[in-house]
């Protein structure tokens, strides 16, 4: 198999993820390729959750235009879930991890502290 192929693969676990994610935790705001970096989609996400429609979700998850124009030379990937608190965070982060690893053959790795990412990236890496 070429990287082209692989790479293509990874993008497409990636969306398997994402889709994942979205029908498993209606209560999480799915964003992908969120912003530029993690600074504005931070300060972004704040303002997200001040719009009345998104009062439903108990936090997000996403990762940034930077993260995702890595996947097209297969790297990693840090998947960001800032909750409303952080015993919330840490739920999405433990919702997160199970989901992946259920649904996806992508490799993915945490600490389970609400504090770290979590790093996802091809199995072949």
């Amino acid at each position: 198999m070429n990287e082209r192929t692989w790479n293509w693969d990874y993008i497409n676990d990636m969306d398997s993820a994402f889709k994942a994610i979205e029908s498993e935790c209606p209560d999480i705001l799915v964003k992908r390729g969120y912003m530029c970096c993690h600074s504005c989609s931070a300060s972004g996400l704040s303002g997200e959750f001040k719009k009345p429609k998104n009062k439903k979700f108990i936090g997000a998850v996403y990762t940034t235009k930077q993260q995702e124009s890595s996947l097209r030379f297969g790297g990693k990937i840090f998947l960001c879930y800032p909750g409303r608190t952080d015993e919330l965070t840490q739920q999405i982060g433990d919702r997160i991890v199970a989901i992946l690893k259920k649904n996806t053959d992508l490799s993915v790795e945490w600490d389970g502290k609400f504090q770290s990412c979590i790093e996802i990236k091809p199995r072949w890496s």
